[in-house]
């Protein structure tokens, strides 16, 4: 009876195998937050070729919709940090052409338990080899992505104008909650610690030809100019700023809505993902 098990299971992880190579297809439906931080690392890793650019940020720059920048690659996983998008870009033999990096909360470690799924090259090829074993492959995921696909209605792609403000009393007990994060004690060391972590992937990187462009994500004004933020948004001019390969796109002017202080409301985020579209053109002139 087991090995009538062992058997059957072989040919139909074998048959299920061969179906997805043959296939090809990619899926993008996921359960939860953290299986699509997985499979977003993945695909980039295991993609034939790597992007032309990829963006590293966190949960702010998530909100951004960037499926309207062309051949840019989104690593802003919330929950995550860019060092946990910097260790994906560096999985690969070759880098992008183009590198964006949020600078907001450039210092928040990598996960730990994220950077483990990925760092055994072994595992690494088994699952390019078997691409039943990638997240995105799981069987539920699968039939997620068929229902969703069945009952999609057509011409509903279009984004439509809503009002997302956040009620004012919900709002300001958010805002204080992250004020919290800005008025935190500055821990100095773990700045500099967390600043030569990223100085050595960006030498790195640059010096295989790629291009770094910092960008700040707008936050609530009453936020932008706190010690912390400005700490942080000069760190990063003054080690950065006239070095080979090197790019900023800096903060918009303008008062930006955000849901809890730090998170631009959709409206807001579809905003400021047209400004940094114009700035990636105009670096663009400038031989970005």
């Amino acid at each position: 009876m087991i090995r009538y098990s062992l058997i059957t299971f072989i040919v139909l992880f074998a048959g299920f195998n061969i179906y997805l190579r043959v296939k090809k297809q990619e899926y993008s439906t996921y359960q939860y937050q953290y299986q699509l931080n997985v499979i977003e690392g993945q695909k980039y890793i295991f993609g034939k070729r790597a992007p032309e650019s990829v963006l590293l940020g966190t949960s702010l720059s998530a909100l951004m919709p960037t499926d309207s920048l062309n051949g840019l690659y989104k690593l802003a996983m919330p929950g995550l940090s860019t060092a946990d998008g910097r260790n994906i870009v560096m999985k690969r033999n070759s880098y992008p052409h183009r590198i964006f990096i949020e600078i907001n909360f450039f210092n928040k470690p990598a996960d730990e338990a994220y950077t483990s799924l990925f760092s055994s090259s072994v595992n690494n090829k088994i699952k390019e080899v078997l691409p039943a074993l990638k997240e995105e492959n799981q069987p539920v995921s699968i039939l997620l992505s068929k229902f969703k696909k069945d009952h999609q209605q057509p011409g509903n792609n279009q984004v439509v104008p809503v009002n997302d403000t956040v009620p004012a009393n919900i709002f300001m007990n958010l805002l204080a909650g992250s004020r919290r994060q800005y008025t935190d004690p500055i821990d100095t060391m773990a700045l500099e610690k967390a600043l030569d972590e990223l100085t050595g992937f960006v030498e790195e990187v640059t010096a295989k030809g790629s291009h770094v462009c910092f960008f700040e994500m707008p936050v609530d004004q009453s936020l932008e100019n706190l010690p912390k933020t400005v700490l942080v948004r000069n760190m990063i001019q003054q080690r950065f700023q006239g070095k080979q390969n090197t790019w900023f796109i800096h903060l918009p002017q303008g008062n930006f809505r955000t849901k809890d202080g730090i998170h631009l409301t959709e409206s807001n985020a579809w905003d400021y993902t047209s400004y940094f579209k114009e700035e990636v053109d105009r670096l663009a002139l400038a031989g970005f």
